[in-house]
């Protein structure tokens, strides 16, 4: 494990950089051709789920994914051994309905 002393200050910076994401110029246009080509999109992530969102939000992707995924801390599913598999029929996870 890498160790890294930070102030309080510098956590939030690190924190805010993350919230502050956001995508490629290109990809946008790329992910709306795909989608309005009917293919159905996926964004599984390794970043927390408010991060996740965060980065979608700031790059104007709201309602492209069909299934946006992100970690939760302390989940061992995403430790190690890769990230869980997504049922497409799972409509729960929904990128709509967060």
């Amino acid at each position: 494990m890498l160790r890294v002393d930070l102030t309080t200050e510098k956590r939030y910076r690190v924190m805010d950089a993350c919230l502050a994401i956001r995508c490629r110029p290109e990809a946008p246009a790329a992910l709306r051709s795909l989608r309005d080509a009917g293919v159905r999109l996926a964004f599984p992530s390794n970043m927390t789920q408010t991060m996740l969102e965060a980065g979608i939000r700031n790059s104007g992707l709201e309602g492209v994914f069909d299934h946006v995924r992100g970690r939760t801390w302390g989940d061992s599913r995403c430790h190690g051994r890769g990230a869980p598999a997504i049922d497409a029929s799972d409509s729960a996870k929904d990128s709509s309905e967060s």
